[in-house]
């Protein structure tokens, strides 16, 4: 079960600013990624794109790892980190991205043991 915790940033980013930073040299957008733009919770970023404003994209990016601009999941923007104050609710939506996540680890995990 996720605890309260989690909800801190754990991620690789030291914080919403390194974020936008980071996602505006990795993507090269033709506008800029705000601060305002970011969340970022346990080993997720999150980034809201006003032009597109039902959903929000999880990038996964836990410390000690390398960081990736690959969207693993996209989760309604009420649901968010954005407009989410209920840390139960939000809570549960990081224990799906991370078991998700851990069970898409342990899926493709075999092909690179020897």
């Amino acid at each position: 079960m996720t605890n309260s915790k989690q909800l801190k940033n754990t991620s690789s980013f030291s914080s919403r600013k390194d974020a936008a930073y980071w996602l505006n040299e990795a993507r090269a957008p033709e506008n800029e990624i705000l601060t305002r733009h970011v969340r970022l919770a346990g080993d997720w970023l999150f980034f809201y794109d006003p032009d597109y404003s039902e959903k929000v994209e999880c990038l996964y990016n836990p410390k000690d790892e390398d960081r990736w601009d690959e969207t693993w999941d996209h989760i309604p923007f009420a649901d968010s980190p954005f407009v989410e104050k209920d840390m139960p609710k939000l809570a549960k939506t990081l224990e799906k991205l991370d078991d998700d996540m851990t069970e898409y680890i342990h899926e493709h995990a075999q092909e690179y043991l020897p």
